[in-house]
């Protein structure tokens, strides 16, 4: 997990608050947190409540992004 948390960070675009406890997060900053890691572990059915609903557009570009890759791999995006 030490070698994805730089990785997740920076996609997230959270890199100077990753030893910021996640309790100080902002819900934006959890998000984008909670969809970088679901999508870095590479998932075979990814769940979606609302996450792009918190982001900004260019937050939204990139989940999008990331989503096009899961399915590209042949796995399962639910978007409920």
């Amino acid at each position: 997990m030490n070698l994805r948390v730089g990785p997740i960070a920076e996609w997230a675009g959270l890199e100077e608050f990753i030893d910021v406890p996640v309790r100080g997060y902002s819900t934006g900053m959890k998000a984008r947190l909670g969809f970088g890691v679901a999508t870095d572990v590479k998932p075979d059915v990814l769940l979606i409540d609302e996450v792009l609903a918190v982001g900004d557009l260019e937050f939204q570009r990139q989940c999008m992004g990331q989503m096009r890759e899961v399915t590209g791999r042949g796995r399962t995006i639910n978007n409920k």
